[in-house]
């Protein structure tokens, strides 16, 4: 007996995105949460991938984060 599976390319994809912005998305609020008040993180979905930065949202955060690596300590 013979199965054959059709898989739906654009259904792949769109899983692949919503699996993709939950997990970055946790994993960056983690570290934004981890460096303080002053850090923020967007997520970003392209084609392939899903990109999730955490950045310095206020002038005092990036002066903390010159001083003391607060993003590279945090990851």
């Amino acid at each position: 007996m013979t199965v054959r599976i059709e898989l739906d390319p654009d259904g792949l994809t769109e899983l692949r995105h919503e699996v993709g912005e939950s997990v970055c998305g946790e994993l960056a609020a983690e570290i934004a949460s981890k460096c303080g008040d002053g850090y923020g993180y967007r997520v970003a979905p392209l084609t392939w991938l899903t990109l999730a930065t955490v950045y310095t949202d206020t002038q005092e955060a990036a002066l903390d984060n010159a001083e003391n690596d607060t993003l590279v300590n945090n990851l």
